[in-house]
């Protein structure tokens, strides 16, 4: 059974909601017992100062928040759509939503040079990636070559160009 969004067309993961809170959870779980009582991190966090590794983790956390609100008030501001969005922050790469909980996570792990949790974050990263395989090909199902245009247009995790 599949879940369809609210204000789109194309159907989730069945089980999209359930791996985000999964993940979240365990993902913050890991990162405080990693980064306050097993601290176990090849590099010596002093390579770079802790100013440096803040600002970076609050970049990360700024631009995982924008991400995450543009994407959000798109699919879910009101309007209908019998098409790909590709305006706003769609027109930049094709899961920004996903990709905002991504960069979030890794400026907390930046922030700590936590390894445990970097690795579990590649987990995080291949589960998100197949969620969007997934949604991507209903859409191709459905909208057919416009999504393929859109496809070839836009990446669905590093963006071509600047915001």
């Amino acid at each position: 059974m599949s879940h369809t969004h609210h204000h789109g067309i194309g159907s989730e993961h069945p089980h999209s909601h359930l791996i985000q809170n999964l993940t979240g959870i365990l993902f913050f779980l890991i990162w405080i017992l990693d980064s306050f009582l097993i601290k176990f991190a090849p590099l010596e966090t002093e390579l770079i100062p802790f100013l440096i590794r803040f600002l970076i983790f609050a970049a990360c956390i700024g631009l995982g928040v924008f991400l995450g609100v543009k994407s959000h008030n798109l699919i879910f501001g009101g309007s209908e759509y019998n098409q790909a969005i590709s305006k706003g922050v769609y027109s930049y790469v094709r899961h920004p939503m996903y990709l905002s909980f991504l960069v979030i996570y890794l400026g907390f792990i930046i922030l700590s040079f936590s390894i445990i949790t970097f690795i579990f974050w590649l987990i995080i990263l291949y589960l998100f990636d197949q969620m969007a395989q997934y949604e991507e090909k209903d859409l191709e199902r459905i909208l057919k070559a416009n999504y393929l245009e859109y496809k070839r247009n836009v990446p669905r995790w590093i963006p071509r160009k600047i915001l």
